[in-house]
């Protein structure tokens, strides 16, 4: 099992418990919660881990997620409990909108080096040069 293929089970595995955890907390029984485990087709369970994971990133990068109500955005399936979850489409179109938000944030801090660059090396430029004198005038 190579690295990337790890982590995807583990981000996979890790979406489950997480909705299962708060399926149970809601109050559904485990019995029900194991069956539903049970049931899950692995395509819509990467589907599922998928969205989980973009819904999440969209979150941290503030980036607005469609409305659930967007069935072009959202699917369900009975299976995984009438859970919405992000359909291709909506994959896709969510990506997009966080690839747009890392690129404008990289453009940010890239122009924030290119003006603190020329500083700092002046800056040491200077210091190297009052080291210098403090070494003769140390020196005489």
């Amino acid at each position: 099992m190579t690295l990337t293929e790890w982590k995807r089970e583990r981000r996979v595995k890790k979406s489950v418990y997480t909705y299962v955890n708060k399926r149970l907390l809601a109050g559904v029984p485990q019995a029900e919660m194991q069956r539903f485990i049970r049931s899950l087709d692995a395509q819509k369970l990467l589907d599922f881990a998928a969205g989980q994971d973009l819904s999440y990133e969209a979150w941290r990068f503030d980036v607005e997620v469609p409305p659930a109500t967007d069935t072009e955005m959202w699917t369900t399936h009975e299976e995984m409990g009438d859970q919405p979850f992000l359909t291709p489409k909506g994959r896709l179109h969510l990506r997009k909108l966080i690839d747009g938000e890392k690129a404008r944030r990289f453009e940010i801090t890239t122009l924030w080096v290119k003006l603190l660059l020329p500083v700092i090396v002046a800056l040491a430029g200077l210091l190297g040069t009052i080291a210098g004198l403090v070494a003769v005038l140390h020196r005489k």
